[in-house]
């Protein structure tokens, strides 16, 4: 449409509009929010002090091979389909927080059974094992950050209890938590 009856202000217009909708695709695409957000931001900025129609057009253009490019890196990267890529997405963002396996397939549009079937089929394991690994994992960083106790640990990360927690740490750590802090370098954050 015409938005501006200036060459340059019409040029910039679509610009806008175009690099919205690359970012909304790149989003879609599993490019992390801040990554989409900051590039977004950069071409406006680049955006507002170019000089001439054709100058306009050629930062869109570099701006989509930029989009493109990051998200192909990133499905380069994951070698999983998008609903498992988003499953693990969420997990990865409520490990602190009780979730079910109804509020991850409703958060991928999935049905609960289909989403488990096709999890361990990518993955080799199951969703549950998999968010109990992961909640292993942040525990173990939570242990070398050192500002928590075990049983503060257990309940952050909704384990039954800190006794449930530590037995279930040394099956996939092969010591307690209390050994494992005590012999790992502190994290400094």
């Amino acid at each position: 449409g015409q938005m501006s009856t200036e060459p340059l202000k019409q040029a910039q217009f679509i610009v806008v509009s175009g690099i919205t909708l690359a970012t909304r695709y790149a989003l879609a695409g599993g490019l992390p929010e801040p990554v989409a957000f900051h590039l977004s931001d950069a071409y406006l900025q680049h955006l507002n002090a170019t000089i001439t129609e054709e100058e306009s057009i050629k930062l869109f253009l570099v701006a989509l091979h930029d989009f493109t490019r990051r998200v192909h890196d990133i499905k380069e990267a994951t070698p999983y389909s998008y609903p498992i890529t988003r499953s693990i997405r969420y997990i990865s963002s409520h490990l602190h927080k009780k979730f079910s396996l109804n509020d991850i397939a409703r958060y991928c549009n999935l049905t609960p059974q289909y989403l488990s079937s096709l999890f361990h089929k990518e993955t080799g394991i199951t969703l549950s094992t998999y968010v109990h690994n992961e909640k292993l994992k942040v525990s173990a960083q939570m242990l070398r950050q050192g500002d928590f106790s075990i049983s503060r640990i257990a309940s952050i990360l909704d384990f039954p209890s800190a006794s449930a927690f530590s037995s279930d740490f040394k099956k996939y750590y092969g010591m307690t938590p209390k050994v494992y802090r005590n012999n790992m370098p502190s994290e400094e954050i």
